[in-house]
C-alpha cells in the first residue's frame, strides 16, 4: 500500500536550502496543501550520491528545515542518480566500496566508464550482490527494504527505469515530458499501460518538465472535465465543465526543467486557485483512492484504467486514449486542446451521475 497521495512539489531550480523554503512558504501562503517537497541533483556536493553541498546546503541547516517540515506534518524525498563518481583519490567512499564488492557493470572484463553529471562514472550492475552492497547503497528493492527497516514505517521511493515487479517497491513517473498540448494528452495512454503492466503508483510532471509551459496549459494540466451524467444507451455527448484530471493521477507532483520559467502552482492566481479546488476534490477522494489502492495491492488492479478494461465487450472503447475510469466508478474526459470549453466524450451503457459543476448538451452526435 502506499503513502503520500496528496500533492508533491519538485524543486529542480533551488540553488540552495533556503530557496527551498522559499517555494514551501509560496504554497502555505497561496493556501495550497503540500504533502511532500522534493530536491533534485544540486543539493549533492559534485554531483555525488548520498553527500550534500556543504556551502548550499549545509547538514545543520538541512535538518533544521527538515525537521520544520516534519513538524508541519510533510515529507521530504532527496532525487539519486544509479552512477557512481569515479574519485578515488578523494576518498569517495561509495565509489571505494563498489569497486571492494565488483558490482560495476563491466565491458571486456572491465568497469564501463560512461560520463553523466559528475563528470566520470560507473554504472551499478543491480544483478550482482542486490542484497548485500546494495542494501546498504542505492536499489529501488533494496531502497525500500532499507527505509521500512530504518524508518519502521512504509517506504515512498520513485524510479523512472522500472522493470517487470517493480511496482512492488516503487512509484514510477513517465520522464521527462515537455510542457505542450501532445504531451498533455501523452499522459493518459502513458500512465494507462503501466497500471496494467503491474506499476500502479504512476504520474507524469504535471504542467510538462522541458520548455516554457503557460498558464493556460499548466490549469488546464490540472483544470478538467471528470465526472458525467447519463441515462441512456452508450453515445457521444459534448460536455462542459471545470474538472480535474491531475486529481486523479494517481501520484501528483509538479516538476520542472531548471532553466524554465517558475511553475509553482502558486505562480499564477488563475493555477493556484484552480490547484486550491484540485486537492479539495483530491483529498475528499482520498478513502476511493486508498481503496483502489489496496485492490492494486491485493489483487493487482490498476488505479486508472482504460474504457476498454471494464467494457471489453464495447469495441469502440479499443480506440479511446483521451478518456479514462479511475476504478470502476468514475470516468475522466479532460480537455486536451487550447482554447476549448467542451469535449465530446464517449459515454458506456448504464447510468451515470454528474458532479454539480458538469453539464451535457443535449443530443448526441
Amino acid at each position: 500500500m502506499p503513502c503520500l497521495l496528496g500533492f508533491h512539489q519538485f524543486c529542480y531550480s533551488c540553488k540552495d536550502v533556503y530557496a527551498i523554503e522559499g517555494v514551501v512558504a509560496g504554497y502555505a501562503k497561496a493556501g495550497i496543501p503540500l504533502e511532500v517537497m522534493w530536491t533534485d541533483i544540486d543539493y549533492m556536493d559534485g554531483y555525488k550520491d548520498f553527500t550534500l553541498d556543504p556551502i548550499n546546503f549545509p547538514l545543520e541547516q538541512m535538518r533544521k528545515f527538515v525537521g520544520s517540515l516534519h513538524q508541519n506534518g510533510q515529507k521530504y524525498v532527496v532525487s539519486l542518480d544509479l552512477e557512481v563518481v569515479k574519485e578515488a583519490q578523494i576518498m569517495y567512499g561509495t565509489y571505494i566500496r563498489g569497486m571492494k564488492a565488483d558490482i560495476f557493470i563491466k565491458r571486456d572484463g572491465i568497469p564501463y566508464l560512461g560520463v553523466v553529471w559528475p563528470g566520470p562514472v560507473y554504472f551499478p550492475d543491480f544483478s550482482k550482490s542486490p542484497g548485500i552492497f546494495w542494501a546498504e547503497e542505492i536499489q529501488s528493492k533494496a531502497t525500500e527494504e532499507v527505509l521500512v527497516k530504518v524508518t519502521g514505517k512504509r517506504s515512498f521511493v520513485l524510479g523512472r527505469s522500472t522493470f517487470l515487479g517493480s511496482g512492488k517497491y516503487t512509484a514510477h513517473w513517465t520522464g521527462d515530458n515537455a510542457a505542450t498540448w501532445d504531451d498533455l494528452a501523452y499522459t493518459i495512454p502513458s500512465i494507462l499501460s503501466f497500471g496494467i503492466f503491474g506499476i500502479p503508483m504512476v504520474e507524469a510532471n504535471i504542467c510538462g518538465f522541458a520548455r516554457n509551459t503557460t498558464e493556460e496549459l499548466c490549469r488546464r494540466w490540472i483544470q478538467h472535465l471528470a465526472f458525467h451524467l447519463l441515462n441512456s444507451k452508450s453515445n457521444y455527448f459534448r460536455i462542459r465543465a471545470l474538472m480535474y484530471l491531475r486529481a486523479f493521477y494517481p501520484f501528483a507532483r509538479d516538476h520542472s526543467d531548471k532553466n524554465n520559467v517558475r511553475q509553482e502552482l502558486y505562480v499564477w492566481d488563475s493555477v493556484a486557485a484552480t490547484a486550491r479546488k484540485v486537492l479539495w476534490l483530491r483529498y475528499r477522494l482520498l478513502p476511493y483512492l486508498y481503496t483502489l489502492n489496496y485492490e492494486a495491492h491485493t489483487k493487482g488492479m490498476p488505479i486508472p484504467r482504460p474504457i476498454f478494461f471494464s467494457f471489453p465487450q464495447d469495441m469502440t472503447t479499443y480506440e479511446i486514449n483521451s478518456q479514462f475510469l479511475l476504478g470502476r466508478d468514475m470516468m475522466v474526459s479532460p480537455v486536451l486542446k487550447p482554447g476549448a470549453v467542451s469535449v465530446d466524450a464517449y459515454f458506456l451503457a448504464g447510468n451515470w451521475f454528474g458532479h454539480p459543476r458538469t453539464s451535457l448538451d443535449s443530443g448526441s452526435r
